[in-house]
């Protein structure tokens, strides 16, 4: 079942898909697994607080994505790249074009803020990524035939936990 909108049962989904391909992945899983020395329960609990709030559903995280990272080390942009292409493939796998296009865009936003803190230590910006560049092998469903004519999004509040997006 693909979701049409932004709730927390479908961000709780799209977290949940997202970090149990992530623990299959021979590149991502070894890194995470030490990282997170068995928490994972604890992550992805955490990061459904996350992108419930950087999706503004909820606001409830009220940790520091920096601080956490850092932790890590200096990472290559190649795991930028990996992460972002396997949480698009699952966004895609998950929601319908109009969410999946604003989960996406705070994906590559949260990617390149990241990259350009942990790549270069915060002084040199990293070169902007774009969605379409992470997965070469998987073209934009999203673009229009026309390059200039770009999809616009409709947002409406529906009820206390949903947000219903509209592409026009």
């Amino acid at each position: 079942m693909k979701y049409d909108s932004l709730t927390e049962q479908s961000i709780s989904a799209l977290v949940d898909c997202f970090y149990a391909k992530v623990r299959r992945d021979a590149v991502l899983a070894p890194i995470f697994e030490k990282a997170l020395a068995g928490r994972w329960d604890a992550h992805v609990a955490q990061m459904r607080e996350f992108w419930c709030s950087a999706l503004r559903v909820k606001r409830s995280y009220h940790g520091d994505m920096l601080v956490a990272h850092r932790k890590l080390g200096k990472l290559p942009r190649s795991l930028f790249q990996r992460w972002l292409a396997l949480f698009r493939e699952t966004v895609d796998e998950c929601f319908m074009e109009a969410p999946a296009e604003i989960i996406c865009d705070r994906a590559l936003k949260t990617a390149r803020n990241l990259a350009s803190a942990l790549s270069h230590g915060g002084t040199n910006p990293a070169p902007r990524m774009h969605l379409d560049e992470l997965d070469p092998t998987a073209q934009s469903a999203r673009r229009k035939s026309d390059e200039n004519a770009a999809p616009s999004l409709r947002y409406s509040k529906v009820g206390d936990d949903r947000l219903q997006i509209r592409l026009v």
